[in-house]
């Protein structure tokens, strides 16, 4: 079965849009070990991720922070880190991930 452009995505895939697709594709890049591509893809979603969306902006932030680190661009990096709004986030493990990437940048 194809479905149309034009007619409403059925219910479990309303939730994938082009802020989710540039996140999958994200993964895919630093999987395969492409993390240039892998950043920017997350940079992308960032950008296409509704404001409302906390978890989500948080989420793509530290990731892109990561990747950033990860090819040794500290000073993007602690500039993304610092950017990331977690105050509307309740996420223990967005939370430890920031704060791995807060201690790499500060022993770097």
């Amino acid at each position: 079965m194809r479905f149309g452009t034009t007619a409403p995505p059925p219910p479990w895939l309303r939730f994938l849009d082009a802020a989710e697709i540039a996140g999958l594709a994200a993964i895919a890049h630093r999987a395969t070990g492409r993390l240039p591509g892998a950043e920017t893809a997350t940079a992308q979603a960032l950008r296409l991720v509704g404001s409302s969306m906390h978890r989500n902006r948080a989420y793509y932030g530290v990731q892109l922070a990561q990747l950033q680190l990860a090819q040794g661009d500290t000073t993007s990096a602690r500039a993304t880190a610092t950017a990331v709004d977690t105050t509307a986030v309740s996420s223990p493990r967005i939370a430890q991930r920031l704060a791995t990437i807060n201690s790499n940048l500060d022993a770097a």
